[in-house]
């Protein structure tokens, strides 16, 4: 008998969890981009977020944009 796995995607576009776990690598390229951009004036080196659905990559643009918005009075 074959018994079948439910889904691990649970839809919930750019919902944040509770935790955003494992990501603090690319929130510090992220926090090192606005600081370059907003401190130096000058073009920060880019960002590529890329991965599979449902890995939260709207949610890590959104936790960028809320730091910017906090740190910098930058709006989304």
């Amino acid at each position: 008998m074959v018994v079948a796995l439910p889904s691990p995607y649970r839809p919930g576009y750019n919902q944040r969890p509770v935790v955003l776990a494992g990501r603090e690598d690319v929130l510090a390229a992220a926090d090192e981009a606005l600081a370059v951009a907003v401190l130096e004036g000058r073009t920060p080196p880019a960002l590529l977020v890329v991965g599979p659905r449902g890995v939260g990559k709207t949610v890590l643009l959104g936790e960028i944009a809320d730091r910017a918005g906090e740190r910098y009075s930058w709006s989304r």
